[in-house]
């Protein structure tokens, strides 16, 4: 008999409004333990605000989110117990990678022996072996965005959230992180957002679609290819409503 799996996140009819545009229509969501979730969609569909709710860094206009049980809405960020990797990376500037990476094991009062063993071994992981003293605002777009993720892998969060994480990186090393994030996925959930059909299909367990503020769960066990990606290439081409949020 198939154990049963745990429900950790639920979103409660969440409502989101800017400026009175809706963005979020009422979004109702479970996600359970150890799920890869893609939410799919074309750019102003609600992917980053529906991330950022959860992130704590921005408020619902209605709903509930519920994180093991408890309603976390009134819960700052910083005591949530996810990581998240925003598209415009949020490195501090005035810390080198090394000091980037480790941010979260400080905090964590970790020992230097452990943090520089973490450390190190992140930054061979994401290619970048030899930059832990290098400057980060001297990177390159797609080094800065592999700091970012390895900040947050390092820290081996239960909740990994991913804003279109490898829209910065050239082919060979998004497929390196593609390979990483496959590699760290067991023992978390982790949520990826994107506006690229493949790299949904590639990495997620669960696809989610958003359309126009609303959700549509994607069955590919029950469809047939051609049925599940006929789905998906029509909604991706319906325009947003607005600039992604």
């Amino acid at each position: 008999m198939e154990q049963e799996k745990n429900k950790l996140i639920q979103f409660r009819h969440i409502v989101k409004e800017f400026d009175g545009q809706v963005v979020l229509k009422g979004i109702d969501l479970d996600i359970y333990e150890n799920e890869f979730v893609t939410l799919l969609g074309p750019s102003g569909c609600g992917k980053t605000t529906l991330l950022r709710i959860l992130g704590g860094f921005l408020e619902p206009s209605e709903g509930q989110v519920i994180l093991n049980g408890e309603d976390i809405c009134e819960v700052p960020a910083y005591k949530r117990e996810l990581n998240t990797v925003f598209q415009k990376y949020a490195l501090f500037p005035h810390m080198n990678v090394y000091d980037n990476i480790a941010f979260g094991l400080k905090i964590k009062k970790m020992s230097k022996d452990v943090i520089d063993q973490k450390v190190m071994k992140m930054l061979k992981l994401i290619g970048l072996e030899g930059f832990e003293n290098k400057d980060v605002t001297l990177l390159s777009g797609g080094q800065q965005q592999r700091v970012a993720i390895a900040r947050a892998l390092v820290n081996e969060p239960s909740v990994l959230l991913l804003d279109e994480p490898l829209t910065s990186l050239d082919v060979v090393v998004a497929e390196e992180m593609k390979q990483l994030l496959r590699s760290h996925k067991d023992g978390r959930i982790t949520i990826f957002s994107t506006h690229i059909m493949d790299l949904a299909l590639d990495l997620c367990d669960v696809i989610v679609l958003l359309s126009n503020g609303e959700l549509e769960i994607v069955d590919k066990e029950n469809m047939d290819e051609k049925e599940f990606k006929s789905k998906i290439i029509t909604a991706l081409k319906e325009e947003g409503a607005a600039d992604e949020r």
